[in-house]
């Protein structure tokens, strides 16, 4: 299982993995860990990041960027028109008021859902991420901000699935930097003492989020959130409306109606703010040929660009106090306060944190890095494969949702709010309605003004299958209504009470039944974590929630309405009868004071089961893509990626020869110059020139299988010239190595001859053999050496590296175990007379000596000796 982290933002993704070192942001194929959340489209392939922000001015119209704003929102949204006016591509309106983008692509125009282009950009981060591991990547925890909506989410939800991803979970931005923060802190209280409240302010290109969270050893929870639509592309907007005006008016061009014009100085201006972060002095920005053959300048200072963001910094003002607000702390009850992302390196920012939070800001996480490696250590949670710190969240969603429903009586309809603002995430609560026929729930937001999309809906479900009960009465019908794991609200499950006849109940056996004592089992908990299903009390008023949630009931529309039965956060909670296990062991106690042991205990007569539940089928009609859309999305997605893997081999063999062409061309003229006659360079120089001159022409656009024959043609001529400059260089050596291991082995036959003791235990029969050998390849040596000198360095050479080489290992492998043949061991005779003498005369007298040996005497200084010993 691969344990994966992506962080994709407005203007940057990070991807990090786990590895059994810990956490690593990794980089991608230009070894930068930020790659630009950029797709542009070829006429054949789709370059993603760094190479696709490459081409963004020179090919703007087909250079996507943006496109993580545009997910689960209507064309016709307010901010969406407001959107069209900053981007430079075109933008449709498609079936059902959904968003398009029309680009250029694969000769012809395509229109992509802003959910493929972020699965495009999810494929890349993946490839990225498989060429780290060096295994498939699945499994995977993906950052969204913190406001994202349900249609939003879904969204996301399916370009993780187009993309071929099992996004394990959809973890908000700021949830994932407190858990970046704390799972490695060492010194957070414990259970039973105060937590330790941190503020994170994470402020990126496109947004503002604020989260206020409370950290106890092994435990985080999210106390309040705030966000807010301002972030750095609002303060470089700033720059570039005040130098497009005064452009307008010093030079007469206009930026705003010019894609190109916009684009490079929307790049300038975020340059300017940058430099302005770092020095205080005024800075000039200077475009070369901006428009019209004309350059154009302008000057502005940080005071003046505090100035015009002066409305930004108020609502980022509003958005922090407000997180305090919701959070129920005071300033005094903060212990710290972090920030994150890009824009707090802004001075005028960070004055405005520290003002409204009385306090210095800390920066201990990476300011770009922190959401992804967050992800990554959720992942790691989730994952089997590596054991993590046990470290639990409780992450909240920010909106109110509510139910509406056809009530029983016509014209009139019931509405009850499921969620509040501040609800757990991963929440369930059961809902109990009386109904002959199936009916539907409409799902929606209770304060549209709230929420970041203009339509409020989440979805209808219908619930299917619904009957009267046998007397023509309305069934009790309950529904499950959930918050999942990435804080999207669906329909859990619907069931049916249905009663029995008499006639269809069963009574168990008395040879069946069990009468052992025995402790009761306690129920085996529902299906899910967090997913329990509370039993409906005998009255009406519902049943108190865990950790002390209050239930909401709806006030009216109760009667052949809907009522909530209950609600249910943890996980693993059972009930069982309070009553039973007692009863059990005072008439065991019974029995026994009584001196009947072993007597069987009485029965209790079996309780009729009486209901039975069948689960009823639903439907559902949410803004999430159908199955068969998403297998058609993926199948596209996959088929465009082979298509640039194909591409991208092709233009790699295309480069191959083009590097080829201009690599030899310049050795010709330099280090091949000798080893090549002039009359072969002239023709070589022509060949090299014309395929030059092919590739700009008809060669501009070929499969991959011309290019590598037209490399193959060309190699078969180069190579040979570049053996020969290597067996040039490379003979000299060999032929030195040959040549000493002949001087080393005529010394030894000197030796031998002369009768050293070294080798005077080898035998003469054998040494002839060393000397044949020897004088053998002296010849060889002499007469090749003499024959390799006297050729030209352009024509082949007679000997080569590797035939050198083959002599000097046969010449080793003949004569090598000769000359180190070791001498053999000769031990010295035994002396039998100076043994005897050494030998005690008799037994005591053995003994006596081992006895003297064992226990010696001190005397002298030797007393002094064992004394210093012991100290």
């Amino acid at each position: 299982m691969s344990v994966v982290g992506f962080d994709i933002g407005y203007q940057s993704c990070f991807v990090a993995i786990a590895r059994h070192g810990g956490v690593e942001v990794i980089a991608n194929e230009y070894s930068d860990r930020r790659s630009p959340t950029i797709v542009t489209f070829g006429e054949k392939q789709r370059m993603m990041g760094i190479s696709a922000k490459n081409q963004q001015v020179m090919n703007f119209k087909n250079t996507l960027y943006g496109f993580k704003v545009l997910l689960g929102r209507k064309y016709s949204d307010p901010f969406v028109q407001n959107e069209l006016k900053m981007l430079p591509f075109e933008i449709v309106e498609s079936p059902n008021d959904k968003i398009g983008i029309k680009v250029k692509y694969s000769e012809g125009e395509k229109v992509f859902t802003p959910e493929q282009v972020t699965a495009m950009m999810l494929t890349y981060l993946k490839s990225v991420a498989e060429k780290a591991l060096g295994k498939p990547v699945v499994d995977c925890v993906v950052s969204v901000p913190s406001y994202f909506c349900d249609s939003q989410r879904r969204a996301f939800l399916d370009a993780c699935s187009i993309a071929g991803l099992n996004c394990l979970r959809l973890l908000n931005e700021t949830t994932a930097v407190s858990l970046a923060y704390g799972i490695y802190k060492q010194d957070l209280p414990g259970e039973n003492e105060k937590p330790r409240n941190v503020a994170f302010v994470d402020m990126g290109h496109s947004a503002l989020q604020v989260s206020i969270c409370s950290f106890q050893k092994g435990r985080l929870k999210v106390l309040s959130k705030s966000c807010a639509g301002i972030g750095g592309r609002d303060m470089d907007t700033c720059l570039f409306m005040r130098f497009a005006e005064d452009f307008k008016k010093k030079y007469k061009i206009d930026a705003l109606t010019r894609p190109k014009q916009m684009l490079r100085l929307l790049t300038e201006c975020e340059k300017v703010k940058k430099v302005m972060s770092t020095v205080t002095n005024p800075q000039t920005l200077s475009i070369e040929c901006f428009a019209d053959d004309k350059d154009v300048t302008g000057k502005t200072s940080r005071e003046e660009f505090n100035t015009m963001c002066a409305d930004l910094m108020l609502r980022m003002r509003n958005t922090l106090e407000m997180a305090i607000a919701d959070s129920g702390l005071t300033l005094a009850d903060l212990d710290s306060v972090e920030v994150v992302g890009g824009s707090c390196r802004v001075p005028m920012v960070k004055e405005v944190i520290t003002d409204v939070f009385k306090r210095e800001i800390n920066t201990t996480l990476n300011l770009d890095e922190a959401v992804a490696r967050g992800c990554c250590l959720q992942c790691a949670i989730l994952s089997p494969s590596f054991k993590v710190r046990d470290f639990s969240i409780t992450d909240t969603q920010p909106y109110s949702v509510k139910l509406r429903w056809q009530a029983a009586i016509e014209g009139e309809e019931g509405e009850m709010i499921v969620f509040k603002p501040g609800d757990a995430i991963y929440h369930s609560k059961v809902l109990t309605f009386y109904r002959k026929q199936p009916f539907s729930l409409h799902a929606e937001y209770a304060e549209p003004a709230n929420i970041p999309v203009s339509d409020p809906r989440i979805g209808t479900f219908f619930v299917k299958d619904v009957v009267p009960t046998a007397e023509g009465e309305a069934s009790k019908v309950k529904v499950k209504v959930r918050m999942n794991i990435h804080g999207v609200f669906f329909l859990k499950s619907a069931t049916m009470i249905e009663k029995l006849k008499p006639e269809e109940v069963e009574l168990p056996s008395v040879e069946s039944m069990d009468t052992s004592i025995s402790e009761p089992k306690p129920e085996e908990p529902a299906e899910g974590a967090g997913d329990v299903d509370m039993t409906a009390p005998p009255e009406p008023a519902p049943a108190p929630a865990d950790e002390g949630e209050k239930i909401d009931t709806p006030t009216e529309g109760m009667d052949q309405g809907a009522e909530t039965e209950g609600t249910d956060q943890g996980a693993g909670a059972s009930s069982q009868d309070s009553d039973s296990s007692p009863n059990l062991e005072n008439k065991a106690d019974a029995n026994t004071k009584d001196g009947k042991v072993g007597k069987e205990p009485e029965t209790k007569k079996p309780k009729k089961p009486t209901i039975r539940q069948v689960d009823l089928p639903i439907d559902e009609e949410t803004p999430s893509l159908r199955k068969t859309q998403l297998t058609k999305a993926n199948e596209a997605e996959v088929n465009m990626n082979y298509q640039d893997q194909l591409e991208t081999q092709r233009t790699d063999s295309k480069n191959a020869v083009e590097e080829y062409v201009y690599s030899m061309r310049e050795k010709l003229e330099s280090s091949l110059s000798d080893f090549i006659s002039e009359s072969d360079k002239e023709s070589f120089r022509s060949l090299l020139s014309s395929t030059e001159d092919w590739l700009y022409e008809e060669g501009e656009d070929q499969p991959k299988k011309v290019y590598v024959e037209r490399l193959s043609q060309l190699q078969k001529l180069g190579a040979p010239i570049e053996r020969r400059q290597e067996e040039h260089e490379g003979r000299p050596g060999a032929f030195d190595l040959l040549g000493s291991k002949i001087v080393h082995l005529e010394k030894i036959l000197v030796q031998f001859d002369s009768g050293d003791e070294v080798f005077n235990h080898i035998e003469g029969t054998e040494m002839d053999k060393v000397r044949e050998q020897v004088v053998a390849k002296r010849e060889w040596l002499n007469t090749n050496m003499a024959a390799c000198h006297s050729l030209p360095k352009s024509t082949d050479p007679t000997t080569t590296c590797a035939q050198i080489r083959a002599e000097l290992k046969l010449l080793e492998t003949a004569c090598q175990p000769i000359v180190s043949k070791p001498k053999p061991k000769v031990e010295p005779p035994k002396d039998e007379t100076t043994t005897k003498e050494e030998e005690p005369e008799s037994e005591e007298a053995a003994k006596e000596g081992e006895k003297m040996e064992e226990d010696p005497q001190p005397t002298g200084d030797n007393s002094k000796t064992d004394d210093m010993d012991l100290d």
